[in-house]
Formats: structure tokens, C-alpha cells, sequence
């Protein structure tokens, strides 16, 4: 059987309840050594990622670590904030 050395998901928590969906993310970013590319619009998990790349418009707006972005992009923090206060209701 043929291992792919990089595994793309697509908004993997698609239908799930926020925080289920975070669960899933964070499990699939830190099972393994392989290469993981993850595609979302929740912003939760990526604190378990390697490198966040944040899309406006299909164009790369941002990038740097889930830690990274909170100190350095309004945007990305207010919407996490904003996610985050979701999932507490």
C-alpha cells in the first residue's frame, strides 16, 4: 500500500458541532509525522499547526504561527475571538 507523503483535508469538521470539529482538526494536525494540510474556516485549531496561511480574497494575507498572527493581525484575532465566543454559547 502507498503512503502519501502529504495528506490534504478539506474543512474536515464540515456538519460538526464547533467543538467536535476543533477536536477533530487538532487530532489530525498532531497524529503522526506526516505532512498535513488543512483547509478551514474555524481558526480554533490552528494553535495546533505548524504554520497558519490566511486567504483573503484566494490571496495569501497572512501567514506566520497561530501565535504569530494573534500578536500581529487584527483580522485573524477578532475572528477567533469571535469563533471562540460561539462555541462558549
Amino acid at each position: 500500500m502507498y503512503a502519501a507523503p502529504v495528506r490534504l483535508f478539506d474543512e474536515p469538521g464540515e456538519h460538526l458541532d464547533p467543538r467536535t470539529a476543533d477536536a477533530l482538526v487538532r487530532d489530525i494536525l498532531t497524529a503522526g509525522t506526516r505532512s498535513v494540510v488543512v483547509v478551514t474556516h474555524r481558526l480554533a485549531p490552528p494553535a495546533a499547526a505548524d504554520a497558519v496561511i490566511v486567504l483573503d480574497g484566494g490571496v495569501a494575507a497572512a501567514r506566520g504561527s497561530h501565535d504569530e498572527l494573534l500578536a500581529t493581525d487584527e483580522a485573524y484575532r477578532l475572528t477567533l475571538q469571535s469563533q471562540n465566543a460561539r462555541v462558549r454559547t
